[in-house]
This record gives structure tokens, C-alpha cells and sequence, in this order.
């Protein structure tokens, strides 16, 4: 085929052929007598698979990435690949979200005028949010440690070589009060290497997926819990589609978030937990003061325990009743429940 029956194929335009030529994504034949270019089925299939993938909104890096991981017939890496887009579009959707909301109050019940003024306090905390979204990294290397939590050589935020017993006892209590039945939905927030999940699935879960920020961390997770689902993705833009779950439950994973981050993820939190009857389970250190929160050893590995007071304040404000279970020294497991309407 020449380069005007390709378009015709693939429905592609001469030029956007040319353009994914020129970025290496096909590589043509040519035809000894003239010198043109020559396509053949596997240069259909490769167009039709970079069209589809730009429907998506793809960017041809990846696009480039992923043609070469089909090429070593690596799905895993492909698989990833269009995780990190879906993360992407999450990101997007919380955003447009946010955007929407804004407009709305503009347009809303306020009298006319009134709320233009406060325009750029609006578009301010928009900017804000969005920077707040996009500002979680790991500053403590998940990906090494990986391997280290798996075998209990490393421990989580909030415990030292004195309490190793206390992250089992974390796990248990944390399981218990969710009470999982095979008819939910639930959720892992910051899976690790899976010891949750499998708490929840002996305690009778039934639909089970988890969410870890790490690519390690997921691999041993997945080897330990292979019939569970773990995206890839963090607290501030999680990517499920609003009220999928009726529990989530997290351990040891809050300090790992400052406290304007903390806030970004109750939000998320509250977003995809069902609107009515849900659970939240979130077991690690709390703080009751900001003063024992500056002055806890955490800090000084930039971990960030949550003041549970604040946290009493911002779930009650969204409608959940709590309870606090205390399980050694700082640890402790904050629970919430939002009764059916």
C-alpha cells in the first residue's frame, strides 16, 4: 500500500502518517523500483493501535514506549502504561470537578454580582487545590523498601523495632471493626505489600481492590494477594469513580501526608465511599495536639501524624459518626461511619 491507501485504511491523514513515521512508531518499507514508501497489514495495525491510543490522549512518548514493550511482548509494562493514563485522567477529572464547582457557585443562588467579587479568592483556592493535588511525592524511596517491608525489616510510620508486634495487632483490629461482608465492595488504601488485604479476606471480604502509590510495592502485593486488584495511584486523586465502595479502610499510611494533604484525601475518601451506610477505617499514630504532633520523633523523618481532634472535626462536618480504638501508646484506629439515610 502506498501512503494514500494507508489513509485511507486507517482513516489517519497523510501528514499525521508522516508525523508517527518521523517519531519512529512505523517503520515502512520501500519499493526497490521508485523508492516510495510501502505498508504493509503490521503498519495498519500499528496506526490503528497509535489512533486509538491518541484517542485516549496518550502522548506519543508513551505511545513509543508502549509499541516497543508489545514489541518484547511485555504486557505488564503496556498494562502500566495505560494505568498512569488512567491516573492522568483521574487527576483531570478532579480538577474539572473542582472547576465546576466554582462555576456553579458564580452562577448559583447568590444574588446577582455578589459572587464576582470573590472571583479570584475562587480561582485562588482552585489554584491552591490543584497544587495541593499534584504535590505528594515519595521522599522515602517505597520502591527500595519494598522488598524490606515484605520480609519485616522495615517498619511503617509510627513504630520501631520494640512494636513489630503492633503492626499485626494493627492489622486484626482494623479488620475486625470493618466487619467486610462477601456483598461489599472495599477498599485498601496505601496497600503495601498486602497485609491488610489479606486480613479483610479472612474476615470474609468479598469484592476487595487496593490502591499503592509504588510500582515495588504493588508487585509484592500482588504476589501476595493475587486475586485482588491494586491500581496504582495515592489518596489525593484516587482513581475511582465516585461511590465504589462501601468501606475503605487504610493503615499506617496518613503521616505520609502533610496536613493540607490530609485534607485533599478525606475529601477523595468521602468521594468514593457510598454516599450512605459507608465505613472508613484509618489505623496508624494520631496526635491529640499540634504540640505532640511537632514533637514526635515522626517529624524528623518528614512524616506528618494527623491530629485526631481535626480529624473528629472534618468527619463529622461530612456527616460520619466516629469512634477512636486506642492499641499501643500513639497507635490506634479511628473509625467512621455514615449512617443510611
Amino acid at each position: 500500500m502506498n501512503i494514500s491507501e494507508m489513509a485511507i485504511r486507517t482513516g489517519l491523514t497523510p501528514r499525521a502518517i508522516r508525523y508517527y513515521e518521523s517519531k519512529g512508531l512505523i517503520r515502512p518499507g520501500k519499493n526497490d523500483r521508485n523508492g516510495y514508501r510501502e505498508y504493509g497489514q503490521q503498519d495498519v495495525w500499528r496506526l490503528q493501535t497509535i489512533a486509538a491510543l491518541r484517542e485516549l490522549d496518550v502522548p506519543v512518548e508513551c505511545i513509543s514506549a508502549m509499541l516497543r514493550s508489545i514489541d518484547r511482548d511485555d504486557p505488564g509494562e503496556v498494562r502500566r502504561y495505560l494505568e498512569l493514563q488512567r491516573d492522568a485522567w483521574y487527576m483531570k477529572l478532579a480538577e474539572a470537578k473542582a472547576m465546576l464547582d466554582t462555576l456553579e457557585r458564580l452562577l448559583g443562588d447568590a444574588p446577582a454580582g455578589s459572587e464576582y467579587e470573590r472571583l479570584p479568592e475562587l480561582t485562588s483556592s482552585l489554584k491552591e487545590a490543584r497544587e495541593i493535588r499534584r504535590s505528594w511525592s515519595d521522599r522515602w524511596d517505597f520502591g527500595k523498601r519494598a522488598e524490606q517491608l515484605e520480609r519485616g525489616v522495615w517498619l511503617p510510620a509510627g513504630l520501631d523495632r520494640t512494636m513489630a508486634d503492633t503492626y499485626g495487632r494493627t492489622i486484626r483490629t482494623t479488620a475486625e471493626w470493618v466487619r467486610p461482608r462477601p456483598d461489599e465492595t472495599g477498599l485498601d488504601l496505601g496497600a503495601g505489600t498486602g497485609a491488610l488485604s489479606g486480613a479483610l479476606l479472612r474476615a470474609g471480604a468479598g469484592k476487595l481492590m487496593a490502591l499503592e502509590q509504588s510500582e515495588e510495592m504493588a508487585a509484592c502485593f500482588r504476589r501476595n494477594c493475587g486475586g485482588v486488584e491494586v491500581r496504582i495511584g495515592n489518596a489525593l486523586a484516587m482513581p475511582f469513580m465516585d461511590g465504589t465502595f462501601d468501606y475503605v479502610a487504610s493503615t499506617f499510611a496518613l503521616p505520609y501526608l502533610d496536613e493540607r494533604q490530609q485534607q485533599a484525601a478525606l475529601a477523595e475518601l468521602d468521594r468514593v465511599l457510598k454516599p450512605d451506610g459507608s465505613r472508613l477505617a484509618l489505623a496508624g499514630p494520631w496526635a491529640e495536639t499540634e504540640e505532640e504532633r511537632d514533637g514526635a520523633p515522626d517529624d524528623a523523618r518528614g512524616e506528618y501524624a494527623p491530629l485526631r481532634p481535626r480529624w473528629n472535626e472534618w468527619l463529622r462536618k461530612r456527616g460520619y459518626r466516629t469512634a477512636y480504638v486506642p492499641i499501643a501508646g500513639r497507635i490506634g484506629l479511628l473509625f467512621a461511619y455514615k449512617a443510611r439515610v
